[in-house]
């Protein structure tokens, strides 16, 4: 099942709490709604896993001026690089579900022993039958 993406509600939620944090003020709107755009985009999930590396790429107010966002393409790349790990990790998941080592080394074994007429293609076939099972 595919998880559902962030509502706008908490993808504005999350933004207007940023804004507040960096004390950013005035007309922002585009910035805002690009931001916006960004986390509908993601999961929930996904989202309070990377907002952390978003805050703490932000420039914190000092008491004169306003706090400074990253650039929006440096929030989007956080979102694609975490998919991107999660692919890698949930493919080599996957590939550890596949067969054994063992499986593939028996394998190939009966091959080098088919090429070389150490069995027969009846023999062969039958051993890959109980190897599958």
């Amino acid at each position: 099942m595919k998880e559902q993406s962030c509502s706008i509600d908490k993808a504005e939620f999350y933004v207007n709490d940023l804004f507040e944090m960096l004390e950013l003020k005035g007309n922002n709107q585009r910035v805002f709604n690009q931001l916006v755009q960004i986390l509908l985009k993601q999961t929930e999930k996904t989202i309070k896993e990377n907002w952390k590396s978003i805050v703490f790429a932000c420039e914190m107010p000092n008491g004169q001026m306003a706090g400074k966002l990253p650039k929006l393409q440096y929030i989007d790349n956080v979102f694609k690089n975490n998919a991107y790990e999660k692919n890698i990790q949930e493919h080599k998941q996957h590939k550890k579900e596949i067969a054994d080592p063992g499986i593939i080394n028996e394998l190939y074994s009966l091959g080098k022993k088919l090429s070389n007429n150490e069995i027969t293609r009846k023999e062969f076939d039958e051993a890959i039958r109980k190897i599958s099972r």
